[in-house]
C-alpha cells in the first residue's frame, strides 16, 4: 500500500480480509471485532511509516479510549519491547582496543546522561555492527531505551531493533517521476 501503486486497495481488502484475520480469529469469534483488529494492525504499520489509514479508502478504525491511550505511547512501548541478546553482553570482552575505547566513551556519556553525537567510521567488516550490538545490549540491560537507527535499510536490518532514520523519525522522502535508484549490481 505504501510502496506500490495499488489501484484498488478496497478490493485488495475485500479479497484478503479472511487471510489477514486468521491470527485474530484464534482469540476472538466476533467478526466485527476481528475486522477492527485487522484494521488497527494495518493502521499501526501505516502510522509507523508516516501514513494514515484514512487516506486508503478502508473501513473506519474505531478505537476505544484505552486503545487511543495505548497508541499514544506506542513508540515508547515499541522501543522498550525489543529485549536484548544476552550473548551480546558477553562479547564486550572480545572487543579490540579501538572498539573498547569507543564502547567506554559512549557508555560513559550514557551513564552520565551527557548528550553527544558519535560517528563510528570504518570500512565494511571492521566491527562497527559488533560494537553497536554490544552497546545496544548493555544499555538495554540497564532498562534504558535505545533507538537504533541507520541511514540505509541494509544497515538498519543488521542492528537489533534497527530502523531507518526516515522510518523512525518519519522524515519524508519526496520522489518525482524521474527518481532513480543509484545502486549498482
Amino acid at each position: 500500500m505504501v510502496f506500490c501503486e495499488c489501484t484498488n486497495i478496497r478490493r485488495l481488502w475485500d479479497n484478503h480480509l479472511d487471510a489477514m484475520s486468521e491470527d485474530f480469529r484464534r482469540t476472538c469469534d466476533n467478526s466485527s471485532r476481528i475486522e477492527q483488529m485487522v484494521l488497527r494492525d494495518i493502521s499501526y504499520h501505516l502510522t509507523s511509516m508516516g501514513k494514515d489509514i484514512r487516506h486508503y479508502g478502508l473501513p473506519e478504525v474505531h478505537l476505544t479510549e484505552e486503545e487511543r491511550s495505548r497508541d499514544h505511547y506506542r513508540e515508547l512501548t515499541e522501543e522498550q519491547n525489543h529485549g536484548f541478546d544476552e550473548d551480546h553482553l558477553k562479547i564486550v570482552e572480545t572487543l579490540n582496543a579501538e572498539q573498547m575505547a569507543g564502547y567506554e566513551e559512549i557508555l560513559d556519556h550514557v551513564l552520565k546522561n551527557k548528550g553527544q553525537v558519535f560517528f563510528v567510521d570504518g570500512p565494511g567488516g571492521t566491527g562497527k555492527t559488533y560494537l553497536y550490538k554490544t552497546l545496544i545490549a548493555k544499555v538495554q540491560s540497564m532498562d534504558l531505551i535505545v533507538v537504533a537507527i541507520a541511514t540505509s535499510g541494509i544497515a538498519a536490518s543488521i542492528m537489533p531493533g534497527g530502523r531507518t532514520t526516515h522510518s523512525r523519525f518519519k522524515i519524508p522522502i519526496k520522489l518525482s517521476g524521474n527518481t532513480m535508484c543509484s545502486f549498482t549490481k
